[in-house]
């Protein structure tokens, strides 16, 4: 192996919390200050379509009236998991904000603890300050980013999971760790699965790094029973909200009935196996559905050939390699419950808080074999210039179209 100076390419990220903290929030004005300036500046538009169903969570509870074919518009806010709402609401107590107002603020200061979080998970992974900062730039760039800042549930979401994926790593860092690490996790556990239906199988990650961290099971039984129980304890939020569901309307599958009457949605596992359901997985006349379709299977394509080298290097960490197949588990499972590969530039952002830390420590792997000047060539650099102003474009156009009430993703 190459040896290589300590540079800024080099040398792991050394931010305290005050100064990732900064950096953080910096990132998250950048991505509102962008889509305030394509909006025109209004911040009433960026609380459009389902915004309004997590503010009147927020407002009023979940409104409910049995059947829910009698309902108007035959919908119901119950197909909205309470994560984000009941996030939402505690500024709306704390500081006497209006759920218009709260809706997207909340949002910003869960989008800018998950920047901290998303450097934390770079640090423990080896990842340099340089890397990490291109990461956060080419990740704000992704043609959906701009829902981070809106009223949707996309940054409160990606700020659990990597503060679940970050708490894991440290509670199985060493045999000593604090149990306030493993309270921690559990805690960002069981937000996530208490904010999306997709955040329940997300609750394995502590098992791959289990059995990646501790192969021979019989000689760690205490640590796997860790793994399970961490997870186990994670399930509390969506088991909360169905055991609420029945408590109260005496139906714990209330959200799925919501779902199928309003939304035409069927949670059916059996469509799954059929080809009718992925007849439009690789394109249909959306454009903004096109480009999350195309941006789907380039992450499927990379995160695929990440899990390959993992496999054939048996020296890499249980931490990077644990989380590069957790990247393509959860990556599969968003293209089979998005019903035909629809709505991914959206769908994918939380996604990317998984994904894109593998990517850095893949490019972290070559900048330390001292292969630098094979990233950096002038053709590499022209393409990601042109990549990134591409992608910038694309976030204008769909920034207009969803400040203009059009459907995107």
């Amino acid at each position: 192996m190459a040896t290589t100076q300590r540079n800024a390419f080099n040398t792991p990220i050394q931010w305290s919390l005050i100064k990732t903290a900064g950096i953080a929030a910096c990132l998250t004005l950048y991505q509102l200050a962008l889509s305030l300036f394509v909006n025109g500046g209004s911040f009433d538009r960026l609380t459009q379509w389902d915004v309004a169903w997590y503010r009147s969570v927020a407002d009023v509870g979940y409104n409910v009236k049995l059947p829910l074919e009698s309902m108007q518009d035959h919908a119901s806010n119950i197909a909205f998991f309470p994560g984000f709402p009941i996030w939402m609401k505690g500024f709306m107590t704390l500081f006497g904000m209006s759920s218009l107002r709260a809706a997207p603020f909340s949002a910003h200061i869960a989008y800018t603890g998950f920047w901290i979080y998303f450097f934390f998970i770079l640090k423990r992974l080896g990842v340099s300050a340089a890397v990490g900062i291109f990461l956060a730039f080419f990740l704000i760039c992704q043609p959906g980013a701009f829902y981070f800042v809106t009223g949707y549930s996309e940054s409160f979401f990606s700020f659990m999971i990597a503060g679940f994926i970050y708490w894991t790593m440290k509670t199985f860092e060493d045999r000593n760790a604090s149990v306030l690490f493993f309270l921690l996790a559990a805690l960002h556990g069981i937000a996530m699965t208490a904010t999306r239906f997709v955040g329940f199988p997300l609750v394995a990650y502590p098992l791959f790094i289990a059995l990646l961290k501790f192969p021979r099971i019989r000689e760690s039984i205490p640590r796997f029973a860790q793994a399970v129980l961490l997870s186990t304890v994670s399930l509390a939020g969506v088991l909360s909200f169905f055991a609420y569901c029945h408590w109260v309307w005496g139906k714990w599958d209330l959200h799925f009935e919501a779902l199928r009457v309003g939304w035409v949605v069927s949670p059916g596992i059996e469509k799954f196996l059929t080809l009718e359901y992925y007849k439009f997985a690789f394109f249909s006349g959306d454009l903004a559905d096109n480009i999350g379709r195309v941006c789907t299977w380039v992450a499927f394509y990379f995160s695929l050939r990440f899990c390959v080298r993992a496999w054939k290097s048996p020296s890499l960490g249980a931490f990077p390699k644990s989380l590069t197949y957790f990247a393509f588990f959860y990556l599969c499972e968003m293209i089979v419950v998005s019903h035909g590969v629809r709505s991914m530039v959206r769908y994918l952002l939380p996604v990317y808080v998984v994904l894109f830390p593998v990517v850095g420590r893949e490019i972290q792997q070559m900048l330390d074999d001292g292969r630098k000047m094979e990233i950096l060539t002038p053709a590499k650099i022209i393409l990601v210039i042109a990549l990134v102003l591409l992608l910038q474009a694309l976030q204008a156009e769909f920034i207009n179209r969803y400040a203009a009430a059009s459907w995107v993703a």
